[in-house]
């Protein structure tokens, strides 16, 4: 039987290895019509992308510093509820161990695992790929997309916080609290672009997650284990209750997108 000293550090060979098929699943499908979807969904975000760079270069004239702040505003709300939905709707999106029981790594690496892979869906790339091409055309408003992206990844984080609690069953854990208090900021720098210490809000509201998130990794990282988890349900089955409950035609594009989403 192999050492486990010295099985450990290979071990996180086996992260590129994961993001590498986690990426091609969701960028580059095997079936070809879904692969031209893709690409023209990215297309499409990378042109969305740089009108909203063009946009923001030209914030100085009147015509466009009249609308500009209200088209922030809805972009960042709109992006804010896609992080957010793809994770829970039509149903809760389980948290499940990356990386066998039977394999020598920590829980607190398979939590971090976990949320790497989690991150990546086609949905959160898209928004990602688009503020990235609005930073590249207007590198002068860097606050704009840098924020809103810091806002994405808040929301990410603050999902992936949630729902890992959900697995854990600690719905009444203390750090649910700070989990609240997170969203609130977001939503009240997301509502309140006028506000004293808009930027310093944008700051806290951006690192807030993340250490909510880094202490849930010191306190409860150790209990993901099969010894403290529960028992895996079918969430297949949990998925096709939900979705019966939809029109027919929503239960054809629910299917259709819940996988790569």
């Amino acid at each position: 039987m192999a050492d486990h000293s010295t099985l450990g550090p290979r071990l996180g060979h086996f992260l590129p290895y994961l993001l590498r098929r986690r990426l091609q699943a969701v960028l580059w499908p095997a079936d070809g019509g879904e692969r031209a979807v893709v690409l023209l969904l990215l297309g499409l975000g990378l042109a969305y992308g740089a009108g909203l760079g063009f946009l923001l270069n030209h914030s100085e004239s009147s015509d466009t510093a009249n609308f500009l702040p209200k088209l922030l505003v809805g972009l960042n709300a709109t992006w804010l509820v896609s992080a957010l939905l793809v994770d829970f709707l039509p149903a809760l999106r389980p948290i499940t161990r990356a990386v066998p029981e039977h394999f020598p790594v920590s829980a607190r690496l398979n939590v971090v695992t976990t949320f790497l892979l989690d991150f990546i869906t086609l949905r959160r790339l898209l928004i990602v790929a688009m503020l990235l091409a609005a930073l590249a055309v207007a590198p002068r408003h860097a606050e704009v997309p840098g924020f809103s992206l810091l806002l994405v990844l808040g929301a990410t984080v603050f999902s992936f916080n949630v729902r890992l609690l959900v697995a854990l069953r600690r719905w009444r854990h203390p750090l649910l609290l700070g989990h609240l208090a997170s969203l609130a900021l977001m939503l009240a720098w997301l509502t309140r672009p006028e506000m004293p210490y808009y930027q310093t809000l944008g700051v806290g509201m951006a690192l807030l997650p993340w250490g909510l998130g880094a202490a849930q990794l010191y306190w409860l990282g150790p209990y993901f284990s099969a010894r403290y988890l529960p028992e895996e349900v079918d969430t297949a089955s949990a998925t096709s209750q939900a979705l019966a409950r939809l029109p027919v035609e929503w239960k054809v594009y629910a299917r259709k997108t819940w996988l790569p989403l």
